[in-house]
């Protein structure tokens, strides 16, 4: 064999390797761009019977992940490289999916709530340390989205920059109109195995019970488990995992932020 014809053969391998990568690179891109856990835009008969203005926003999720970034003290100046785990999200307003074959349609509240036309989305980060269970709230870290946006491709807005108007419903089939978004945490414990995250705000949902004798609120939330098998040691994202037992994002009915649960 010539070594014209060697490097032909060569070239020919590499350029079938290259279209191979940009094929594998356009499936986890180009067609979802990595967001692989979805909680739908669904509610139920009863849901819509209480409330007829309910609103339901579809939300997709990439992997949680971790980057360091240079975070300047604003008080002392001081800059000092800070791990920050991150949520990267996208959101759009779709028709409501109705199960058909719902039948439990019986008003539980008195009066519809006062709808809310804007979107405020917040994040809650509920973690399993040794021996504790700690709550963080999204913190606005610009130099992280700065950092994150980098990282992911992607221009993404933090809980603040993010509140808008609801953008009015898309049907199936017609193109989405999405809006993009991160939440951001420092100083989560780095002996953390197990969290949830609880995003509000995707949704005006709500019920009203009681612990002990007194009314709570229950705000229509998604939950998200995840499992992190690492150790404080090298702290990585490859070690973070959505719960194998439990993978999907679920909407659930949850007081707000870091209220106590109501008791049955």
């Amino acid at each position: 064999m010539s070594v014209r014809c060697s490097y032909l053969i060569l070239a020919l391998s590499l350029a079938l390797v290259s279209v191979n990568a940009k094929q594998a690179t356009a499936q986890k891109y180009n067609f979802n761009q990595g967001f692989d856990a979805v909680a739908p835009a669904i509610a139920t008969g009863a849901e819509l019977n209480e409330q007829p203005n309910l609103f339901v926003m579809e939300v997709q999720f990439r992997p949680m992940g971790l980057v360091y970034v240079p975070i300047t003290d604003p008080k002392t100046g001081e800059t000092k490289r800070e791990l920050i785990w991150y949520q990267v999200y996208r959101t759009r307003n779709r028709v409501l999916d109705t199960p058909v074959d719902d039948t439990d349609t019986q008003p539980i509240n008195p009066k519809d709530p006062i709808p809310r036309p804007y979107l405020i989305p917040e994040f809650f980060l509920i973690a399993d340390a040794t021996d504790q269970v700690e709550v963080y709230a999204d913190e606005v870290i610009p130099e992280a989205v700065a950092a994150i946006e980098l990282r992911e491709k992607l221009e993404l807005n933090n809980s603040v920059e993010i509140i808008q108007r609801i953008p009015e419903p898309t049907a199936d089939g017609e193109d989405p109109n999405w809006i993009y978004g991160v939440a951001t945490w420092s100083g989560i414990d780095p002996n953390t195995d197990y969290f949830k995250l609880f995003a509000e705000g995707f949704s005006n949902g709500y019920r009203v019970t009681k612990i002990g004798d007194e009314p709570v609120v229950l705000r229509k939330t998604i939950e998200v488990k995840y499992w992190r098998p690492g150790d404080e040691l090298l702290q990585s994202d490859a070690e973070i995992r959505r719960n194998p037992e439990d993978p999907k994002p679920e909407w659930l009915y949850r007081p707000s932020g870091i209220a106590p649960q109501p008791t049955e």
